[in-house]
This record gives structure tokens, sequence and C-alpha cells, in this order.
């Protein structure tokens, strides 16, 4: 369930969206009654994944991907994206979307660490760092 105290501290100008993980349908921007109505019906579609009810593969998607970044509000405030997760309840200031060099990077990154097994360790915080990045943006990398 969704904290009221968390909807009723939202600004005016939040608008909310939705990406359906674990029920049919497409991302969208939406109003608020239906992100909540979305929001209901993703807890419920990841309480079944999480049960076993679709499949082993679903349940391990469901156990690695959780509930965050389903249905969440958005808003600006000068400079800064701040980002309200209505099913998690985290409150975060966005980072940037990854520039071109940036997924150009994290892809060299990856291929290191795949074909060496290993990186040292600042190699490995910027990988860490720029995956999550690309995670919250639902960015492609190839």
């Amino acid at each position: 369930m969704i904290d009221q105290k968390l909807l009723h501290g939202l600004p005016r100008n939040a608008h909310f969206r939705v990406v359906p993980r674990y029920t049919c349908g497409s991302p969208a921007m939406v109003d608020m009654d239906i992100c909540l109505r979305v929001a209901e019906q993703e807890q419920n579609g990841y309480k079944e994944a999480m049960e076993g009810i679709y499949g082993m593969e679903r349940q391990v998607l469901a156990q690695e991907e959780g509930l965050g970044n389903i249905c969440y509000a958005r808003w600006e405030k000068g400079r800064k994206v701040f980002r309200c997760d209505l099913l998690t309840g985290e409150t975060f200031v966005e980072p940037k979307r990854l520039e071109y060099e940036e997924l150009e990077r994290l892809a060299v990154l990856r291929n290191i660490k795949q074909f060496q097994g290993s990186m040292n360790p600042n190699n490995e915080r910027e990988l860490t760092g720029l995956e999550q990045r690309a995670k919250l943006h639902r960015q492609e990398i190839k």
C-alpha cells in the first residue's frame, strides 16, 4: 500500500510515470489515479512472481529487480530533477542521463571485466556508478 503522507507531500508540479514490469502495459506519463492503480497491480504481480506462480525465471527477476522504478513522481526544483518512488518510498535527485561517450565507456569497462575477470578498484567503482545511472534511466548498453 502506498503511504498517503508521501502523496500529500508531493509538490503540485509533480507528474507521474509508470513503467510496468510485472503486469501488461507500456511506459507512460499518467495522472495520479492511474499511477496508484498501476502501483497496486504491480504490487500484486510482484507478490505472485515472488511466489513462483509465473515460473522460476520470473521469480529470479523479481528478486533481482524488486519494485523500484515502476511507479514514481518526478518534479523539477531549480536545476535538479527529483524522483519519488511510490512503491519503495525512496526520494532522490536524479543523476543525469548517460551521454554517448559515457555509454561507450561503460561498454568498454564491461568488456574489460568480462575478458580479464577482474579490474582495478577505480575502474570497478566507475563501472558500478555508470551501471546504476544507466539502469535508473533504462538506457540500453550495447
